[in-house]
Formats: C-alpha cells, structure tokens, sequence
C-alpha cells in the first residue's frame, strides 16, 4: 500500500464532528475481587466486549475460572488495547484505533477521555507507560493525518510532546525492561526511507539510538528481554473496496455506514530484533501462507518461549527457544494475553476467548457471552 493510500483511507477518521473532550467522574465498581487462592495465583483479566450504543463499551473483570467480579460501561466503542498503570494498580488505559483514549480509575471511578473528535488527532491503537509510570507513549496521528509517538502525561494524558519523526507510521509501541529504550514498529515504510522496520529510541536521552530496516512491515512488537526482542511481520498487497462497515463516529446528518478499502495479506516472517539489528528471521518457506498478518503476540517462558497468532491465516503457534513446537487451528487470532504464573493463554477469537494452556497449546476454556469480545488484559 502506497503512503498516499493509506493517509487517503485513514481521512474518515479526521472528518468528524467534535462533541466532548475530557469527561468526568462516572459511577464504577471498586477493585475488582478474585474469588479463590488458586485464581489469585493466576491473577484476574479484564475483557472489553461491544456496547449496547455507538459509544460505549463493556468492561468485565473476571479470574482465570471464569467468575465475574465487576461489569462496567466505558466511553468508548472502538477498543483496540488496554493497559494497566504501572503505578497505579486501579488505574487502566484504553485506546481506540483511528479514535480515542481514555484513563479510567477503577477504585475512585474517575475517567478522562481524549475525545478524537474534538482534538482531530486519533489516536492508532497502542501506548507504552514508562517504568516510572509517569508517561505514555502513544501511537497517534496529528491534524495534518501524520502518523507519529506521542508523549503524554499518565496523569491526565495531556500532551507533553513527540518522538523524532524516525518513529513515522508506529502502530505498536513497547519499552524493553530495565532500560530506557523504548522500540516503535513501523508497519509499512517512513517517508523518509523506502523500507519499512524497527527504531529504538532512547525517551529519557530523548534521541534516536537505532533505525532497523527490514523487508516487512513490523505490526507487533514483544520484549523477550532488556536487549532482545519479537516483531510480527505485516505485508500486504493494494486490494480493493471489499465491504461496508457502520463507523462509530459518523456524523448523525451523514450516512452511518462507510465504505473500507481492503487490502490483500501476503506473507510475512516472525523476526528476532536487538537492540544491535536484526538477529533472524523465522518462517516455514514451504507454508508461507501460514504467515499473513501476525497478530497475537505472548510471553509464556524465558528466551524464545512465546506464542504468536496469525489472523491472516487463521493460525496460533508455540515456540520454544525460537522454534515452532506446535500449531493450533483458530479462526483470525487477534489480542493474546497470559496468566500471572504463565500457565494459561487467552485468545481472542471472533468475539470470544479460547483459553489455552502454555506448555502443550492444549484447549481449557472457551471464554463467552451475549456480545462479542473485542480486546483482553491479564495481570
């Protein structure tokens, strides 16, 4: 897909009207409870499901045997990722994709939204909160439709600044543990180069400490350690307008239902980055169609003990010191998030999870309700 394509499709999401931009208290159950000694030791997950109105999510948290311990609506419709603040337990963050944000206080019941209408700068998906929990890293656009890193306040996620423009089209943003080096995917070429990859920048020096070109597109990033690190290729071909979807934000006086320019998946390896290049490439040549858009992305072990998900052919995999140990069978695998202790996996799966078990990808629980699943988070 060409520069010009993309920033063409993604123009829907700067033509909205603007409605509200930083909302106040809403009413939320206190810290969610776990029910058992067992689930505590599993932790407890938190599933965002569709809404009952076009702008409004459900936020459920349960333990690992499936109980709920608290429901609640959040004031967002299109949820792409969720995130726990890592210096406020009670606190999580929820970002749309092509949408909005908003830091929601589970104890106290406080939220605060970016609304996307009002600021035209749409947040793209994910955000990366600093070891001191004081700052986010979001992928977002700005009002010309650039596609950069943000830098907001975890407080109260106003702006604080944004990354060099290295980081051009990051979709996913993650830090490396123990460092100060935070690492943006670029999910097809920068402006300023003809390829796309990885750049590591180093946020409290505040400059650019690496630029990783590769053949593909990187979709997903996963820390496997402060120096080593999983990207999920991302490849496609231009396609055509395949469907029509209704888009959340519409404005009431226009039609509520757009058009979506699609684009055909080609294969695309699973690479293994440093923070010195490019360490290997893995993919079976003599299936690549088994490695469409990686996706899903989990770290269940030490080393290369991980799982990854391909949505674009409908595939889930266990690795074990970076090879594939076993492959599971499932219909467009998106967010994979893991157990406290590492034993249990769940996958997001057309609007359900399917919880799988780490060490043999062996199938526990199936993870469903009245509506769809969209995102998951586990701690």
């Amino acid at each position: 897909m060409e520069r010009r394509q993309f920033l063409k499709l993604m123009s829907s999401a700067f033509g909205q009207s603007a409605l509200v931009g930083l909302t106040g208290c809403v009413a939320l159950p206190k810290r969610a409870r776990v029910s058992s000694a067992a689930a505590q030791d599993l932790g407890v997950i938190s599933l965002v499901r569709r809404g009952h109105s076009k702008d409004t999510s459900i936020l459920t948290i349960y333990d690992w045997s499936g109980e709920a311990s608290s429901v609640t609506q959040i004031p967002l419709n299109n949820p792409h990722s969720m995130l726990r603040s890592a210096a406020e337990p009670s606190v999580i963050y929820v970002f749309e994709s092509l949408g909005s944000a908003a830091r929601i206080d589970l104890g106290s019941g406080n939220v605060l939204k970016v609304d996307h209408r009002l600021t035209r700068e749409p947040f793209f998906g994910h955000a990366f909160q600093t070891p001191d929990g004081r700052r986010l890293l979001c992928s977002q656009f700005d009002t010309k439709a650039r596609l950069l890193v943000t830098v907001r306040s975890a407080a109260d996620l106003s702006y604080l600044g944004e990354l060099p423009r290295e980081c051009d089209f990051t979709h996913h943003v993650v830090g490396l543990p123990g460092t100060s080096i935070a690492v943006c995917g670029q999910f097809m070429p920068s402006p300023k180069r003809k390829r796309a990859g990885v750049v590591f920048y180093d946020y409290e020096r505040m400059r650019t400490e690496r630029v990783v070109d590769l053949d593909d597109g990187i979709l997903h990033l996963l820390p496997l350690s402060s120096e080593e690190l999983i990207g999920v290729g991302y490849k496609v071909r231009p396609g055509t307008v395949a469907g029509r979807r209704e888009h959340p934000y519409e404005d009431e006086s226009r039609s509520n239902v757009e058009a979506y320019k699609t684009v055909e998946a080609l294969p695309a390896p699973v690479y293994r980055l440093s923070s010195k290049g490019l360490v290997e490439k893995y993919w079976d040549l003599s299936r690549p169609e088994d490695y469409k858009i990686g996706f899903g992305l989990a770290k269940v072990g030490e080393g290369g003990h991980f799982i990854t998900g391909h949505k674009g052919s409908n595939v889930v995999r266990l690795w074990r010191d970076f090879k594939v140990v076993k492959e599971e069978r499932v219909t467009q695998p998106t967010t994979m998030v893991v157990s406290r202790d590492g034993s249990r996996c769940l996958v997001v799966s057309q609007g359900k999870g399917i919880v799988f078990a780490t060490e043999t990808l062996e199938r526990l629980a199936i993870v469903e309700g009245e509506r769809d699943i969209v995102i998951a988070a586990a701690y």
